[in-house]
Parts: structure tokens; C-alpha cells; sequence
């Protein structure tokens, strides 16, 4: 067993032409270029490391093909794109081999230089973006024994692609910043995934908005053209799957894409998906299976996008327990799912009055911890709202908002004015058509939108509005009423009437980033003149006793809005906005 010392790269392919059986070779930092090692076979591993670990050699890429017995420690592969990459260019290829481990150091990539043009309508047959991450981090293929560990895969197409292979470990990786997808397999058996931490991904949308790059964490397929049988013996454990800055991918996907081979044994358990994709994990044709203690929680999107789990497409015979997830289902349409559904915790972000709800603070923390290790229990530790609730039958039986049906009505449901500004209890409903919702009576209201642009108009009580997606519309009348605009540029509008009510709205949301508008147009700005004028903005300057001045003032981190509609100096009427620092005249439509 010799330990072969080597600068540069021709000293490198020398020591491979030379080694034996448990043989090392130390690699001085350097620019080691472009290495390609075939037919390489070692009957006690060799090991390739690199002779200072603060400072790793380097390869421009890797390849190994009909080799077998090498080990990899504390190496980089940093591939620069040029003219000939393509977007499955991977920075280190394993190809028909057996026994390989890569073990520490880092694998990136970098911005594709051909291709299309951000502003194109669709790919060519490179598959790149220019100005888009490039490559493949690892292209493992018809390989075996395979361990990629511990390394940090970034700046690429996708991070790790594994396909028609066996016994390979993808373990306490750090994956992110990728184009699409992190991690990819198809047609692998005993495929162990675990411990790593995956996020950031920025897909590529066309000008067209149609089509384009689709993302997930973990997708694996079967494959006809390298299989007969399913793919058996997958574990994907102890996984952290963060959506980040990027997009919100579907979390982990076995998906069989109708060709009825399917998966058996396959083990899930302990993985924390943060995102805001409603899928956050979907099963197709799984069989004796497991599905057990993994946390879901929404980051982004609106309610419909709380991400759950879907059992789908005949599978059976597949526990599915002990999961933190906004819904567990099985699909009863099409060729309907019969998993075994029993003792999970329905969680919720968006109704603090509700069973499972966690608060912003427990998104943050968990957002913060490093590893999927006790994020259940911490999460379960800070539930909010009445008493969790937990399904017990063999088929989901708690419904959420999350539901993709649509309706076109309204809802409005009694309850009491809010106390203290505090988002209240309300029903959503979920919808794309523009309504117009309109308080009856004259208690105290909750009056909601759905994802249109919708009309919202309260009554004589305290009410409470809430526009949910879409550019909104909303008046409040008489009362103390609370406006919650949601997504989208909304409108809140104050009547002529406004100023002699004695009430006070709220507005918990204003945005000017999102484009919303205080519409003080109808309201009367000067009662001592029949002639009609518009408000004057004057900032936080105090009244000047001139009729109608609006101005604006600080109270800890929400601002008042006052108006003098007949110059005596003194606010006539207030707006109060939360949680805003600054306001400017075209925040108003005068």
C-alpha cells in the first residue's frame, strides 16, 4: 500500500497508471483540468484525497467509466460551462461501475454561455438558458455500490441524477441553487437517501408563461426501458427539503407515470418539507410501504398551496402515520389509492383559531434548525388553536382549505368585532371568479373573498373584510371595521359618509409594494365650500387649519391617517394602518 504524491495532471493520470490495490494518491491543490478514468478496477479500494484539506485539488470534471474501487475524499469538481455544455453535461459522471465513493469537497457548476435567450418562448436542443445554471452535478448511470457524501452540489441544472442502477447512497449532502430539480432517480433499486439538505431551485419561464422548467426535491420514476418489475427498497430519511429564495417544488415524487411497475418496500420517515407546493408528497402504484413522522409546512402561496400528502394510482398496503401535513389523502378518482391513513396532525398557518395552526415565530425557528432532527416534536410543542385534531379511519378524514374544488359563491359568517387587531376567525373561500359580497343585517360580520377580484362591502357593524387573492375592492361603512386586502393591488375605499360615523377602520396589510390604494375620493374635503377640491397630501406636517388637509402620523409601528374636512386644525376622521412606516401621495386616490 503506497501513498503516490502528485502536483499537477500529468503526474495524476501517471500515479492512476501505476496504482495498486489500497493504494493513495495525495493531490497537491491545483487546477487538475478535465480527468477521465476507464477501466480502472481495484480489488481493495485505492483513495484519491487531497494532500491539504483547507485547500482541495481540483477538476474541471470527472469521469469514470468500467471502473470499480476508488474512493474520493475532500476533491472539487468545478465545471465551467463553455460552447460544448449541455444542460445534462455532468461535472462528474459515473458510468457502468461499481464501488465508487465521493466523499466530501464540493461539486458546482456555472451560467450556461449557448442556448436560448432568457426571452425565448421555448429550449433548444441544448436545453440551456444562457445566463441560467448549467450541468449536472452527478450523472451516475448503470452503476452500483455507489456513495455520494457530504458533498455541496450547487449552480447547476440539477444536482444529482441516478438512473438503472442499484445500492446507491446519497447521504448528508448539501444541495441547492439549482435550475430545477435536486435530486433525481429513475429505475434504482436500494436507493438510500438521507440526511440531506435541499433547497433553492430557479426555474426558467418562458416569455410565453407556458411551459418552462418544473422543479421537485426528490423525484423518482420508473423507467420500461431499464426495468420489468418495480423499483423496490427505497428509503428516503431524516431529510430537510427548504424551499429558500427559489421556487416551491413538489417535495418528494415516486411517480410511475402509468406504467404500471410501481414501488415496492419504500420507507419515508423523519423528512421536513418547507415550501408552499400543495403536493408535498405524492405516491403512485407504492405498495408495502411507509410513511411515517414527516413534517409539512407551508413557507409561500396561499392557502391551496399547505402542503399535504397524496397517496394516488392503486397504491396499497401503505402505513401512513404520525405525519405533520395540512392533508393525508388518498385519491379517489382514477385507479383510487387504499393506504392505510390513521393518527396524523392536520397543521395550519392561516387561522390562529383552529386546530394545528403554527405561528410565523415556529416557521422561523424550524426555518433556522439545520436538520430534520426534532422538528416534529417542536413544531407539535407550539401548536396553536383548539385541541389538534388527528385522523383515525383508514381514509383521511379531515378536509382543509386546501381543496382544489371551486365554487362561485360567497360565505359569510357571524362573529364578534376583533379584538385588538388580530386576524379573525373566517371561512376561505376558494375560488377564481370576481364576486361581490355585501353584509346583511345588522350584526357584526366576516365578510371573505377567494382568488378574484372581488367587490367586499360591509354593513353597520364592526366587520371584517378580507379580500384573499386578487385585486380587491373594499368599503367598510359604519363601524370599526378591519380590511385585510391579501395578495394583489386592493383598493380601500372610504365613502362620503365616513368622516360623520365616529367609526374607525383598520387596515391590517397596506402594501405599497403590492400596489394598494386608500381611495378618500367621495369623502367631502372641504364642508365649508360647495366647490369640490381633492384632499392635499402633507405628510406628517401638522394641520396648517386649512380644509382639507390629510396627514398621517406614527404611533409605535402602525401609522394614523387624519383628515380636516373644515379647517379648524383638528382630525375629523382616522384610518389606521398596521405595521406601516411611511406613506406617500400616490398611496391615495384623491
Amino acid at each position: 500500500m503506497t501513498v503516490l504524491t502528485v502536483s499537477n495532471a500529468a503526474q495524476f493520470n501517471a500515479a492512476m497508471a501505476s496504482a495498486h490495490a489500497g493504494d493513495t494518491i495525495k493531490m497537491a491543490a491545483g487546477d487538475y483540468g478535465d480527468v477521465v478514468i476507464k477501466s480502472k478496477n481495484f480489488a481493495t479500494d485505492i483513495t484519491i484525497t487531497s494532500a491539504d484539506p483547507t485547500h482541495a485539488a481540483t477538476f474541471h470534471t470527472l469521469s469514470l467509466v468500467t471502473s470499480s474501487g476508488i474512493d474520493f475524499k475532500g476533491i472539487n469538481v468545478t465545471m465551467t460551462p463553455t460552447a460544448t455544455t449541455l444542460s445534462f453535461s455532468p461535472a462528474v459522471k459515473i458510468t457502468d461501475s461499481s464501488n465508487i465513493s465521493f466523499i466530501g469537497g464540493a461539486v458546482t457548476g456555472g451560467k450556461a454561455v449557448i442556448g436560448v435567450l432568457p426571452t425565448a418562448d421555448k429550449l433548444d436542443g441544448s436545453g440551456n438558458v444562457i445566463g441560467y445554471d448549467t450541468g449536472l452535478g452527478f450523472g451516475v448511470g448503470g452503476s452500483s455500490h455507489i456513495t455520494i457524501q457530504n458533498v455541496e452540489v450547487s449552480h447547476l441544472m440539477k444536482g444529482i441524477g441516478v438512473s438503472y442502477g442499484s445500492d446507491v447512497t446519497i447521504q448528508g449532502n448539501y444541495i441547492h441553487d439549482v435550475r430545477t430539480s435536486t435530486l433525481v432517480a429513475s429505475g434504482v433499486d436500494n436507493l438510500k437517501i438521507d440526511a440531506n439538505k435541499m433547497t433553492d431551485s430557479h426555474p426558467w419561464v418562458p416569455a410565453s408563461g407556458v411551459g418552462g422548467d418544473h422543479a421537485d426535491f426528490i423525484h423518482i420514476w420508473t423507467d420500461p426501458n431499464h426495468q420489468t418489475t418495480a423499483t423496490k427498497n427505497i428509503t428516503i430519511t431524516n431529510n430537510l427539503l427548504e424551499q429558500g429564495d427559489g421556487v416551491a417544488p413538489l417535495g418528494i415524487y415516486l411517480d410511475d407515470n402509468s406504467n404500471k411497475l410501481g414501488f415496492t418496500n419504500v420507507k419515508i420517515e423523519n423528512n421536513v418539507i418547507l415550501n408552499g407546493a400543495g403536493q408535498g408528497v405524492r405516491l403512485e402504484n407504492v405498495v408495502n410501504s411507509v410513511v411515517d413522522n414527516n413534517t409539512l409546512l407551508q413557507t409561500s402561496g396561499t392557502v391551496k398551496n399547505a402542503p399535504g400528502i397524496m397517496v394516488a394510482d392503486g397504491s396499497h398496503d401503505v402505513d401512513v402515520s404520525h405525519n405533520l401535513a395540512s392533508y393525508v389523502l388518498n385519491n379517489t378518482t382514477g385507479v383510487i389509492a387504499t393506504a392505510n391513513i390513521h393518527d396524523n396532525t392536520a397543521v395550519q398557518a392561516w387561522d390562529a383559531t383552529k386546530a394545528g395552526y403554527y405561528s410565523s415565530a415556529v416557521l422561523t425557528h424550524v426555518e433556522g434548525m439545520t436538520s430534520s432532527t426534532g422538528v416534529e416534536q417542536y413544531v407539535l410543542d407550539h401548536l396553536g388553536g383548539t385541541t389538534s385534531s388527528t385522523t383515525t379511519s383508514t381514509s383521511s378524514s379531515f378536509t382543509t382549505t386546501s381543496s382544489s374544488t371551486t365554487t362561485s359563491s360567497s360565505t359569510t359568517t357571524v362573529a364578534t368585532a376583533p379584538v385588538g387587531n388580530v386576524a379573525p376567525t373566517y371561512t376561505t373561500v376558494d375560488t377564481d371568479v370576481a364576486m361581490k359580497v355585501v353584509a346583511k343585517g345588522t350584526t357584526d360580520q366576516v365578510l371573505v373573498g377567494g382568488r378574484g377580484g372581488d367587490g367586499i362591502v360591509g354593513g353597520v357593524g364592526n366587520d371584517t373584510l378580507v379580500g384573499g387573492d386578487g385585486n380587491d375592492g373594499m368599503v367598510g361603512n359604519a363601524g370599526n371595521d378591519l380590511m385585510i386586502g391579501g395578495n394583489g393591488a386592493d383598493t380601500f375605499t372610504f365613502d362620503a359618509k365616513y368622516p360623520t360615523t365616529g367609526g374607525v377602520d383598520t387596515i391590517q396589510d397596506f402594501s405599497t409594494a403590492q400596489g394598494d390604494k386608500i381611495n378618500v375620493h367621495s369623502v367631502d374635503s372641504n364642508t365649508t365650500s360647495d366647490v369640490y377640491k381633492p384632499f392635499s397630501f402633507i405628510g406628517t406636517a401638522a394641520f396648517h387649519h386649512t380644509a382639507g388637509e390629510l396627514r398621517y402620523e406614527a404611533h409605535g409601528a402602525d401609522l394614523t391617517v387624519q383628515g380636516d374636512v373644515n379647517g379648524d386644525g383638528v382630525s375629523d376622521f382616522s384610518i389606521i394602518l398596521k405595521n406601516v412606516s411611511t406613506l406617500h401621495s400616490t398611496d391615495f386616490l384623491f
